[in-house]
């Protein structure tokens, strides 16, 4: 292992130093004057990022997620600058070089930027010269538009984006383009988050009062990123108020949260929780719901000095249930992340970030039940993850910003999935695992204007492990028509050790009964998966922005599971299988940010998703064929405004069921099956394996705000909202009860009819910030 790393290491130093001409370290020798610190809002202290800090009639720059710019390359001495940023103030500055980073403060104010020569980007608009593909930025204004399933939450949001869909109306896990809902890597921070959700993937675990913004990549993300195949999400906290003590708090229907931040006398601290209700309000309902679930976070920082920052951050989430009738436990579900990370500043020449973190999930399950197979179902997984992390961003070379860094990781696993007969006398089959597995990543990276209009991200990233090696290219290339029109491609080869399934034979409670699996394990592969993207980008007239993409994603080792047969009645642990798949398809959006009445965006997805299995090709469920979302946020006056999602889909694969044939009941007296027909079991005879598909289904959620300040100046916000306000069935199909003595000599025909899976549900909530 330690001969194969020190190879990678080398290779990695080695394309570094391509990816550096002579000519390029030589001039870079010459240059001395840099100007470089932080855009902070001044009645916080929280960083501005995408603020534009440009010198008055030469360089500009954009500052990053922490608020940090630099401008390297001048000549020494004073210069003029000018910073703006979208609802800011824009600010006219002299600063000399040096290497002690600056802070300059923005004051919020919704004003036109005029006479500023440079145009600041929209709130989470992605800087337009920059070589990336399929990456979205996620703002909590822009979660809040979408009308809230019970209360705000980010990962339904994220749905609404075109290439990202959900496996039912229920679930907030994800599904981007093609991939599984275990193919997405999540971040706290850059530290790592094991399962990030609330009742079994219902609701996600970061509240929205307490996150910054989300970064998502759909396709050939940077080189840093590595351990998933369709997408990485990173999550950012809030850093804290550094001025004044504030707070917030909301109540709604099922969940109350509060957050509350303040300085210290080097840096700032946040704190937050959310707690849940649930048992509570269904119990009013006359239903009964024993399941409660909270999360809490705490985060600080402390500037050691100008070039120094220390930070630390705790992340706890738990979820747990209880038999009614004996108060007993029966589902306990938790996330725990610890993390700390020191930043330095190399003189405005670059920037180094090491972290180091503790990640684990426990997830534990004792009844879980299938009618199909007439078992219970227990499962206990316990996962833990300890990481360490360096990267170094630098911008010492005309032309080029280059980025290296490592990883290592150690993830520890144990898992057991147990099938009971119906009354728990004895265990009929059991599937019991552990898995250890260390993992060292190196990758280097060189964004390279290669000329004023094309630009390319260079990337290599080299994993190993106890038994297996890897190599993972990546690439992105923008392509500058004018200064509003781009076009894009990007391509790159990813790896994934961990899969996790659902078995699928488990009635819908409130939980899933989860498969964890690890490549090591008999029969378990690593998956792979290379990705092809190309599109075009245009900046329109009224802060209007147009993207298309067209996407293949090629995987290989991929774990599902054989369909349920009754003839043999496997459990789903017994039914693993290995898949290949191809995902294809192209994403259209439209988009409005920033200042004005209206602002959303509108996304047409038409998709492609296939999977192979010994040489037998199936349609991938659960994703649509054609999918139309539109997310709208409209003020009808200061206090009063309008949101709204449409989405209309189409073409979601399914098994048909073709015949139906009765079971007659056994007659223990007689010793042997009756002539009658009453209470009889029907048994479904199914067609080939996603023959078929749904037809168009709609589902329009509304939701409208009112929002207001008191004298004391605590500001308040009424919303209300109403989902699926059409009435309309999801589109899914379920086979027609039979008719008594119907088919007791012959299969019976199937009727096919619609079934409404999600009801309207209103909901109301309110907010203060104080």
């Amino acid at each position: 292992m330690m001969k194969t790393s020190w190879r990678l290491a080398g290779l990695v130093l080695l394309l570094a130093q391509l990816a550096v001409p002579a000519q390029t370290r030589a001039q870079a020798s010459r240059e001395t004057g840099v100007i470089h610190g932080f855009v902070r809002d001044a009645e916080t202290g929280e960083p501005i990022p995408l603020s534009v800090v440009a010198v008055v009639g030469g360089a500009r720059t954009q500052t990053n997620r922490d608020g940090y710019f630099t401008l390297p390359r001048l000549s020494p001495g004073e210069h003029r600058l000018r910073v703006a940023a979208l609802a800011y103030a824009p600010v006219d500055t002299v600063a000399a070089t040096s290497s002690t980073p600056l802070e300059i403060r923005l004051r919020a104010a919704p004003v036109a930027l005029a006479g500023i020569t440079v145009e600041a980007a929209a709130p989470g608009e992605r800087p337009f010269q920059v070589p990336e593909v399929s990456v979205r930025t996620v703002t909590p204004a822009q979660v809040r538009r979408v009308p809230a399933a019970l209360e705000t939450d980010l990962f339904r949001a994220i749905q609404a984006l075109p290439g990202v869909t959900a496996p039912s109306a229920f679930s907030s896990r994800m599904l981007v383009r093609g991939g599984a809902a275990d193919q997405n890597l999540f971040l706290l921070d850059g530290y790592p988050v094991i399962h990030p959700y609330h009742l079994t993937g219902a609701f996600s675990a970061f509240h929205m009062d307490a996150v910054k913004d989300a970064e998502l990549w759909m396709a050939a993300p940077p080189a840093r990123y590595g351990g998933r195949l369709s997408s990485v999400l990173d999550v950012g906290l809030r850093e804290g108020n550094r001025e004044r003590h504030t707070g917030a708090a909301s109540v709604g229907l099922v969940s109350s949260a509060a957050v509350v931040e303040g300085p210290h006398a080097r840096g700032a601290w946040f704190a937050g929780a959310r707690s849940t209700y649930l048992d509570l309000v269904t119990g009013a309902l006359g239903q009964e719901l024993p399941y409660r679930f909270y999360d809490a976070y705490g985060k600080a920082y402390a500037d050691l000095g100008p070039s120094d920052r220390v930070s630390g951050l705790v992340f706890l989430g738990k979820d747990g249930s209880w038999r009614a009738e004996t108060h007993g436990d029966h589902f306990d579900w938790s996330n725990q992340v610890y993390g700390l990370s020191w930043r330095h500043l190399f003189s405005g020449r670059a920037v180094f970030e090491q972290r180091i973190s503790l990640s684990r999930f426990t997830e534990k399950l004792d009844s879980g039940f299938s009618k199909l197979q007439g078992a219970n179902v227990l499962t206990d997984h316990r996962i833990m993850l300890a990481a360490v992390r360096g990267d170094l961003r630098l911008d010492l070379f005309d032309r080029h910003e280059v980025e290296a860094g490592y990883s290592l990781e150690r993830r520890t696993g144990e898992h057991w999935v147990g099938y009971l007969d119906g009354l728990q006398r004895e265990v009929r089959e059991e599937r019991g695992t552990g898995s250890s597995t260390t993992t060292l990543a190196l990758y280097a990276q060189d964004d390279l204007t290669v000329t004023d209009a094309l630009r390319l991200r260079l990337g290599i990233r080299g994993e190993a492990g106890s038994d297996r090696t890897s190599l993972q290219p990546r690439l992105a290339a923008k392509y500058l028509l004018s200064e509003r029109v781009a076009l894009t491609a990007g391509a790159g080869l990813l790896q994934q050790l961990d899969h996790l399934l659902q078995d699928p034979d488990i009635d819908f409670d409130i939980y899933t009964a989860d498969i964890w699996l690890s490549a090591g394990e008999p029969g378990i592969s690593a998956a792979r998966a290379s990705h092809l993207v190309g599109g075009i980008e245009a900046r329109l007239p009224h802060a209007v922005r147009f993207r298309a993409e067209v996407y293949e994603k090629r995987s290989q080792g991929l774990v599902t599971l054989a369909p349920f047969r009754p003839e043999e009645q496997r459990f789903a642990i017994q039914r693993f299988e290995s898949a290949t798949g191809v995902d294809r398809g192209i994403d259209l959006s439209v988009g409005r940010e920033g200042p004005g009445p209206v602002r959303g965006w509108i996304g047409y997805s038409l998709a492609s998703s296939m999977r192979g299995v010994d040489g037998f090709r199936f349609a991938a469920d659960p994703y649509p064929r054609q999918r139309l979302v539109a997310v709208w946020d409209t003020e009808l006056s200061r206090k009063w405004g309008v949101t709204g999602r449409f989405e209309s889909f189409e073409g979601i694969p399914f098994t048909p069921a073709v015949a139906m044939l009765p079971q007659r009941p056994f007659d223990f007296g007689m010793g042997g099956f009756t002539e009658q027909c009453q209470a009889i079991r029907i048994e479904y005879l199914y067609g080939e394996r996603n023959a078929a598909r749904t037809g168009w289904s709609k589902r329009l959620d509304l939701g409208a705000g009112r929002r207001w300040t008191d004298r004391r100046g605590r500001k308040w916000e009424l919303s209300l909202s109403l989902l699926n306000g059409l009435f309309d069935p999801t589109g899914v199909f379920r086979p027609a009860a039979a008719r008594r003595n119907s088919g007791c000599e012959s299969p019976a025909e199937v009727v096919k009819e619609h079934e409404l899976v999600l009801p309207p549900i209103p909901s109301v909530g309110v907010r203060v910030e104080f």
